[in-house]
């Protein structure tokens, strides 16, 4: 007996896809070509992070920074009408790094040339480092261009100056005196 490939699961995925695409709200539609043409600004931006993944129909999109746990993101809040760049810091060990990151504050803002919001998110398990577009409608399509250009430049910011730190971070440097609620560094624990 011989056997080929057949057009029949071809023509199943196709099918499928199709079903997927039309059950899009406006909303989803929107938010895909929102990040759609994203991607081709952050082509032009020929930084370190690419446009080379598929655009998906969902407020949010991460890009990797080479290392677990961690991402860098294009947000885009609608109902708030902002966009924001941001490090995102997922995972057991994210207080901790949030923390080791936060006390290095002062060198990657300026660094960065401006200031960001160290967000610890205490209720929940993450953090994250960000930064806010306000006053901004990801709906109005005629200022794509601007917000685009202001997210792909933030992000590939964030990637230029967290890369190397991410690498170097370790979990343990980061202690938290659970009676006062401080934290310190290992290095600022006295022997």
């Amino acid at each position: 007996m011989v056997s080929k490939p057949n057009d029949w699961s071809r023509s199943v995925a196709q099918a499928a896809r199709a079903i997927d695409e039309s059950e899009l709200s406006d909303t989803r539609v929107k938010q895909r070509a929102y990040w759609a043409a994203f991607h081709q600004a952050l082509d032009r931006t020929a930084g370190p992070v690419s446009g080379g993944r598929k655009p998906l129909p969902q407020s949010w999109m991460g890009y990797s920074i080479g290392r677990t746990g961690f991402n860098l993101g294009a947000v885009m809040i609608r109902p708030k009408r902002q966009i924001r760049a941001e490090l995102y810091i997922a995972g057991d060990q994210a207080k901790a790094f949030f923390h080791l990151l936060r006390e290095q504050k002062q060198a990657i803002e300026q660094e960065l040339s401006y200031p960001l919001e160290w967000e610890e998110l205490p209720t929940r398990r993450d953090s994250r480092i960000s930064i806010y577009l306000t006053n901004v409608d990801p709906d109005d399509e005629s200022d794509w261009p601007q917000q685009h250009e202001w997210l792909a430049s933030k992000v590939n910011d964030f990637h230029r100056v967290f890369f190397a730190r991410l690498r170097d971070l370790d979990a343990e440097d980061w202690q938290q005196d659970r009676e006062v609620g401080a934290s310190t560094s290992a290095s600022q624990i006295p022997e």
